[in-house]
């Protein structure tokens, strides 16, 4: 649907696609300001181009086939909109800039179990109406003002083995949040990330953290007393802070049950599997349900535990884990010892 084509139309009440539409991709600002209350997008839509619905003051649903074919969602697509919920279909790999900015009654957003989802984009959230989310594994940064002004925003989950390394300048600035744990993973954390937020009285860092806290991280944020951070954490701000002894992060392909061996040794995956990351969290051998190097399935990782990673021919190997692949031929690696014709060491 090109660009423009239904901007404004603020009579347009209802729009309905047939079962079988071939339709791909909805342009920029397609669906500008126009009246209808829900819509329901096809199968085969592959782009949701910039400010698609932007202003659709009337618009509180969209909702995505299980099966969507769906990978990307342009800026501001939704801003401004009337949406109160949504679910983002697995094929997304960012929540892109400005994407909910201003959707006062956005409550909540859920992602599928085996989401792809890597960054928050700048304004992503902010001034929304969400009251928890929880952010998914695979997401490395949340950038600046991501969550600002989500004056309703109390709960804010980390997934146990997160891969975050960055909460941006006033990422979650002005919120309702009470306490936040703070992954391992997370290297820096900008001015004013946790700042104004009145509500918030607790902060829990891992012994294993080697985070740099910006001085102006909790400006204003009046209620924080004291944070305790182990030897290896930078902070000289104005709140307080305990020192603790330090501790290592799980190494990738091993696990605890703290995803760090302050409680003992880090329990090593077995052959032919390993962990999604470093500190990493887990009771038992079902957490290393990645193919590890030199192993591969159809999937990049395992179908139970300790089964469906297969293993590579003598000699060869995969160029990392989680390898996809469904015969020998994904193993175009020489493995060490071992050499080949091609100056890369491919087979």
């Amino acid at each position: 649907i090109s660009k423009y084509c239904f901007q404004k139309c603020t009579r347009l009440t209802d729009i309905t696609f047939s079962s079988g539409s071939i339709l791909n991709s909805l342009e920029v600002e397609a669906f500008t300001e126009t009246g209808f209350t829900s819509i329901s997008i096809p199968k085969g839509v592959t782009s949701i181009a910039g400010s698609v619905f932007f202003m659709n003051a009337k618009l509180t649903t969209i909702s995505f086939p299980f099966d969507s074919m769906l990978n990307s969602i342009g800026s501001s697509a939704f801003q401004r909109t009337g949406l109160t919920s949504i679910s983002i279909p697995k094929g997304i790999k960012t929540i892109s800039n400005f994407l909910f900015r201003e959707c006062s009654k956005l409550k909540s957003i859920t992602f599928d179990d085996d989401n792809a989802i890597n960054s928050i984009g700048r304004d992503a959230f902010l001034s929304s109406g969400l009251t928890s989310i929880v952010i998914p594994d695979k997401v490395q940064s949340i950038n600046q003002y991501a969550f600002k002004n989500c004056a309703s925003l109390t709960n804010v989950t980390f997934s146990k083995n997160s891969i975050i390394s960055s909460l941006g300048k006033s990422s979650f600035e002005s919120t309702a949040v009470k306490s936040i744990k703070i992954p391992p993973t997370v290297k820096e954390i900008g001015p004013y990330a946790l700042g104004s937020c009145n509500n918030l009285n607790k902060i829990t860092f891992s012994c294993a953290s080697s985070v740099n806290i910006s001085n102006n991280a909790f400006t204003s944020t009046n209620s924080l007393t004291s944070i305790t951070l182990p030897s290896t954490a930078i902070y000289s701000g104005s709140v307080s802070v305990n020192r603790v002894a330090s501790c290592s992060s799980c190494v990738n392909g091993k696990y605890s049950t703290t995803g760090d061996d302050s409680k003992g040794l880090c329990i090593e995956c077995i052959a032919g599997y390993t962990t999604i990351g470093i500190g990493t969290i887990g009771n038992d051998q079902s957490i290393c349900n990645i193919c590890a190097q030199g192993y591969y399935s159809s999937s990049g990782e395992s179908s139970g535990i300790k089964t469906g990673c297969i293993k590579c021919p003598a000699g060869y190997s995969t160029f990392a884990s989680s390898t996809i692949g469904t015969s020998a031929g994904a193993c175009g690696v020489c493995a060490a010892g071992y050499f080949g014709t091609s100056s890369s060491g491919t087979s």
